[in-house]
């Protein structure tokens, strides 16, 4: 991710905080299902990230299709022509590894901690 310094930013769920913290220069972690903190990660996630370019992406959807790769398709982009078709992201495989524990972390303990709120 060096490649993309000062280009991406991270929000990460933690349903244990009450409000939104810097866990490193582009990390941001928080309880993102109250809304004003999920307000706060945006706005303070986009001034970590350059000003340029097209605009700023807030969501990357996943697929499951194997072997495991990420794929990222814009839904909508007002005022702007764009291609909806999911474009696979060059992921080098031990990162895309790394994802898949931390989703399937989040899919174990994380999601039914939030179900319970």
């Amino acid at each position: 991710m060096d490649e993309f310094g000062g280009r991406v930013a991270f929000l990460e769920f933690d349903p244990t905080h009450d409000g939104l913290e810097e866990v490193a220069k582009d990390r941001l972690r928080g309880n993102l299902v109250i809304p004003r903190v999920w307000e706060e990660g945006i706005e303070r996630g986009c001034s970590l990230v350059a000003d340029e370019g097209p605009g700023i992406l807030v969501l990357v959807s996943h697929s499951t299709k194997h072997p495991f790769r990420i794929y990222l398709r814009i839904e909508r982009m007002p005022g702007v022509a764009y291609s909806g078709s999911e474009v696979k992201l060059p992921i080098a495989s031990d990162t895309l590894e790394e994802i898949r524990t931390v989703a399937d972390y989040s899919r174990k303990r994380i999601i039914p901690q939030v179900s319970e709120i």
